[in-house]
Protein backbone atom coordinates (compact mmCIF):
# COMPACT_ATOMS: atom_id res chain seq x y z
CA UNK A 1 0.00 0.00 0.00
CA UNK A 2 2.61 2.01 -0.15
CA UNK A 3 4.63 2.14 -3.74
CA UNK A 4 6.08 -0.03 -6.14
CA UNK A 5 9.51 0.13 -4.63
CA UNK A 6 8.14 -0.31 -1.13
CA UNK A 7 6.47 -3.15 -2.35
CA UNK A 8 9.44 -4.90 -4.56
CA UNK A 9 11.88 -4.51 -1.18
CA UNK A 10 9.56 -5.90 1.54
CA UNK A 11 8.73 -8.64 -1.22
CA UNK A 12 12.78 -9.12 -1.66
CA UNK A 13 13.22 -9.25 2.13
CA UNK A 14 10.38 -11.72 3.00
CA UNK A 15 11.77 -13.65 0.09
CA UNK A 16 15.02 -13.98 0.78
CA UNK A 17 14.61 -15.05 4.31
CA UNK A 18 11.92 -17.91 2.81
CA UNK A 19 14.71 -19.14 0.59
CA UNK A 20 17.12 -19.00 4.03
CA UNK A 21 15.12 -21.66 5.34
CA UNK A 22 13.51 -23.47 2.45
CA UNK A 23 17.13 -25.04 0.88
CA UNK A 24 16.09 -25.57 -2.51
CA UNK A 25 16.09 -23.45 -5.35
CA UNK A 26 17.61 -20.54 -3.76
CA UNK A 27 16.46 -17.34 -4.57
CA UNK A 28 13.05 -18.36 -5.85
CA UNK A 29 10.93 -16.61 -3.15
CA UNK A 30 13.07 -13.73 -3.21
CA UNK A 31 12.24 -13.09 -6.81
CA UNK A 32 8.26 -14.28 -6.82
CA UNK A 33 7.59 -12.08 -3.62
CA UNK A 34 9.63 -9.31 -4.90
CA UNK A 35 8.09 -9.30 -8.61
CA UNK A 36 4.66 -9.79 -6.42
CA UNK A 37 5.17 -7.23 -4.16
CA UNK A 38 6.36 -4.45 -7.40
CA UNK A 39 3.23 -5.39 -8.95
CA UNK A 40 0.91 -4.69 -5.77
CA UNK A 41 2.51 -1.91 -5.39
CA UNK A 42 1.26 -0.20 -8.74
CA UNK A 43 -2.06 0.08 -7.20
CA UNK A 44 -1.03 2.38 -4.80
CA UNK A 45 -3.65 4.82 -5.79
CA UNK A 46 -6.55 2.81 -5.18
CA UNK A 47 -6.10 1.89 -2.19
CA UNK A 48 -8.24 3.58 0.47
CA UNK A 49 -8.28 3.37 4.39
CA UNK A 50 -11.90 2.73 4.93
CA UNK A 51 -12.49 0.45 2.32
CA UNK A 52 -11.18 -3.45 2.46
CA UNK A 53 -12.85 -5.08 -0.31
CA UNK A 54 -9.79 -4.06 -2.88
CA UNK A 55 -6.93 -4.84 -0.50
CA UNK A 56 -8.96 -8.08 0.30
CA UNK A 57 -9.47 -8.71 -3.10
CA UNK A 58 -5.69 -8.08 -4.40
CA UNK A 59 -4.49 -10.21 -1.16
CA UNK A 60 -6.60 -13.50 -3.20
CA UNK A 61 -5.44 -12.61 -6.47
CA UNK A 62 -1.61 -12.36 -5.21
CA UNK A 63 -2.04 -15.67 -3.00
CA UNK A 64 -3.63 -17.47 -6.30
CA UNK A 65 -0.41 -16.10 -8.21
CA UNK A 66 1.99 -17.06 -5.77
CA UNK A 67 0.86 -20.56 -5.39
CA UNK A 68 0.72 -21.09 -9.20
CA UNK A 69 4.24 -19.63 -9.42
CA UNK A 70 5.51 -22.27 -6.50
CA UNK A 71 3.84 -24.63 -8.41
CA UNK A 72 5.43 -23.83 -11.51
CA UNK A 73 8.95 -23.19 -9.91
CA UNK A 74 9.40 -26.47 -7.85
CA UNK A 75 6.78 -29.27 -8.47
CA UNK A 76 6.62 -29.21 -12.69
CA UNK A 77 10.51 -29.83 -12.96
CA UNK A 78 10.76 -32.61 -10.73
CA UNK A 79 7.74 -34.02 -12.89
CA UNK A 80 5.99 -34.30 -9.74
CA UNK A 81 2.43 -32.42 -11.16
CA UNK A 82 0.54 -35.58 -10.58
CA UNK A 83 -2.44 -35.27 -7.63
Amino acid sequence: MIGRRSGAIVGFFCGFIMDLFSGSYFGAFALILMFLGYANGLFRRLFFGDDLKLPILFVGITDLLYCGMIYLVRFVPRGKNEL
